[in-house]
């Protein structure tokens, strides 16, 4: 079997594996433990019916009133992977092709991570590694208990951040097409996690400051290269995603104001970096009651665990090392403090203690965003510098050397078990021939369902393939003066809390 097919099969597999709980039985089953799996299921219903029926998919006019349409852009609907499993939805339904994207994510997410380090590296195996700990990481595998399908894939990650660092850098630049190739990856990235997209530009910024230190002396001779191509990538992301953008920015939604998540509460624990959780192989008793403490609904545990952390501090210490590989030790670093949130959290206890975050959290558009989800750089990172280690050495180690090292580094991060599945059944009548009593684009509510139980009828709305509107449905829109909120004001429920 050829080299290059490898990697991804074997991601695969363990994918499979990870999420074969949906897989078995007699019944629809999605992969995750939480009712947000729901909302991904209708937003790749709803993106598939409005490309097959003509509609604008940016502009959701099926969970409210006629006249109050709600943005799409400003939900967690990754239209992009709404649009590449729509041949799914439609041949079979949006349920099956949501845990094909869970299990296909995970993978192509690892793959994606092993194409890039091995980029960077002389030895697949290492990659491999690499692409093992980005694309299987603690971070991805709570992501998808969560049933967040737009979190879980991240296969656009690494070759966003890859490119970057080829775009700034000019030592690093391969051809005259790194920059329109950049504003593609983005405006795909936009489609799918604008919230990851913007955790990506903020380490940019970054990434740009450090370049530019790095290289002040050469700084006039690399500003006109590094300037065209990042024009280019401007031009080519504008081009791209100058629809989606419009929609977000002058559709509904664009004026809401009020927080969606709460960044104090919504941060990495600094003690989970270190202390394994229930859900990992390597855990004891009390340090699994203990990690309690700091776990959030949104925000999960950013474990790393020792060894992996003993590697990026190797990396950040180490004189003969690559710079791309110091810069990613410190990108990890970096972005373990931003994911802390404002304010320091130990033990679950807050501090006084500012963090960079509380600055952030003032800009207009990451003042929005969840500190803990910018964790998942972390992961990238560490998988460089646990590559670079092994493909360093793995010449002149013995054999078990490497091996050692690798297991050392992965074993605290392995799940205990396998993602458990909820069972989805809608009535018989949803999807059979009595739906088709009910007019066609009518609006209609489903009685006996509490407005907090709204995302079932919205499921049982994307079984009928959509045959009915729902006067109000859960997602991020408009209530009393303009406040965010997650169900409709013809609900009778106001709440600042959104879907993912």
């Amino acid at each position: 079997m050829p080299t290059a097919v490898v990697p991804p099969a074997a991601y695969a597999a363990l994918a499979v594996l990870l999420t074969a709980s949906a897989w078995r039985g007699s019944g629809p089953r999605l992969v995750g433990a939480n009712g947000d799996a729901g909302h991904q299921v209708w937003y790749l219903a709803w993106v598939a019916f409005a490309l097959t029926h003509g509609r604008n998919p940016f502009l959701i006019t099926y969970l409210s009133p006629p006249g109050h349409p709600i943005g799409l852009m400003w939900q967690d609907a990754a239209p992009l992977l709404g649009l590449c499993l729509a041949p799914l939805t439609l041949a079979v339904s949006a349920t099956s092709a949501y845990d094909v994207g869970m299990t296909a994510g995970m993978a192509a997410s690892a793959w994606s991570a092993y194409w890039a380090i091995a980029s960077l590296c002389r030895h697949r195996g290492p990659a491999w590694i690499g692409g093992l700990v980005f694309g299987f990481s603690p971070w991805i595998l709570d992501e998808a208990l969560a049933g967040h399908l737009f979190l879980v894939n991240l296969w656009l990650v690494p070759p966003l951040l890859l490119l970057l660092l080829r775009t700034l850098d000019p030592t690093l630049a391969r051809g005259g097409r790194t920059g329109a190739t950049l504003g593609g990856v983005a405006a795909g990235q936009l489609l799918i996690s604008q919230e990851i997209l913007a955790d990506a530009l903020l380490l940019g910024a970054g990434l740009t400051a450090a370049l530019a230190v790095a290289h002040r002396r050469r700084l006039r001779s690399h500003l006109r290269p590094v300037a065209r191509r990042l024009a280019l990538a401007a031009g080519t992301f504008a081009l791209l995603a100058g629809v989606p953008l419009a929609a977000a920015l002058l559709g509904p939604g664009h004026d809401l104001h009020g927080r969606v998540e709460n960044p104090a509460g919504d941060a990495a624990d600094l003690l989970g970096l270190v202390v394994p959780t229930a859900r990992q192989l390597l855990t004891v008793p009390p340090a699994a009651r203990l990690a309690v403490r700091w776990e959030q609904y949104f925000a999960q545990p950013l474990y790393l665990g020792v060894p992996l952390l003993l590697v990026v501090g190797w990396a950040l210490v180490a004189r003969r090392i690559d710079p791309v590989v110091r810069g990613a030790a410190v990108v990890c670093v970096g972005v373990v403090i931003l994911a802390l949130g404002p304010h320091l959290r130990v033990a679950g206890v807050a501090t006084r203690l500012p963090l960079p975050w509380a600055a952030i959290e003032t800009l207009p558009v990451l003042g929005l965003a969840v500190p803990a989800r910018i964790g998942a750089f972390a992961y990238l990172a560490a998988g460089v510098c646990l590559a670079h280690l092994l493909d360093r050495n793995w010449p002149i180690w013995p054999a078990t050397r490497p091996a050692a090292l690798a297991l050392a580094a992965i074993l605290p991060l392995l799940p205990v078990a396998g993602l458990p599945s909820l069972a989805v059944r809608a009535p018989a009548f949803f999807h059979g021939p009595g739906v088709r009593a009910i007019p066609a684009g009518s609006m209609a509510a489903v009685a006996g369902l509490a407005p907090g139980w709204s995302v079932e009828a919205m499921l049982w709305q994307a079984a009928s393939g959509f045959r009915f509107r729902l006067p109000w449905g859960y997602a991020i829109q408009a209530g009393p003066r303009g406040r965010r909120v997650s169900l409709g004001p013809g609900a009778g429920r106001s709440t600042p809390c959104g879907p993912g």
